[in-house]
């Protein structure tokens, strides 16, 4: 069996089939050398995902620049509760947030900036579209935190700037 990146190219599509299911979606690989870390390419594929009833497998073992990935698909894709899940209870959200029509981030989110072994800032470059047609890009702040290291990551507080 070959690694992550013999099998499925950086940004490499493919289709993944959930063998209990039988459900089939595509997915494009993000990162990974000894694995593929893969995301959904869209809205139907994410459905399927979660009806698979992996979803929340798959948020909980996220690292944190995985997570931040998620919660740009989620937004993106306008799925609300994929982006809650994404989230603590308590995050501090931007209203701004609501009104974002489309955004567009990086292919690979650099390795997050450790602040100790419960707290991480990722700085993510997005150019996003608002929800009155106007084009605008800048940098997002996301700081994520966890409880223990064995609980997941959950992102706590985002800075649009």
């Amino acid at each position: 069996m070959g690694t992550g990146k013999e099998i499925v190219s950086a940004d490499g599509l493919c289709k993944v089939i959930d063998l209990e299911t039988g459900q089939r979606f595509q997915v494009q690989r993000r990162a990974g050398s000894r694995h593929a870390d893969v995301q959904p390419l869209t809205r139907n594929d994410t459905m399927i995902l979660k009806a698979s009833g992996h979803l929340p497998q798959t948020l909980a073992r996220a690292e944190p620049e995985e997570l931040v990935g998620y919660f740009l698909t989620s937004l993106n894709e306008h799925d609300e509760h994929t982006l809650r899940m994404t989230t603590s209870g308590e995050a501090s959200l931007p209203e701004a947030l609501l009104y974002v029509k489309s955004i567009k981030r990086p292919k690979e989110i650099a390795p997050a900036a450790a602040e100790g072994l419960s707290f991480v800032a990722i700085s993510v470059p997005v150019d996003y579209v608002a929800q009155t047609g106007r084009d605008k890009s800048g940098h997002w702040l996301f700081l994520l935190h966890r409880r223990a290291p064995w609980e997941r990551w959950q992102i706590v507080h985002v800075e649009m700037e």
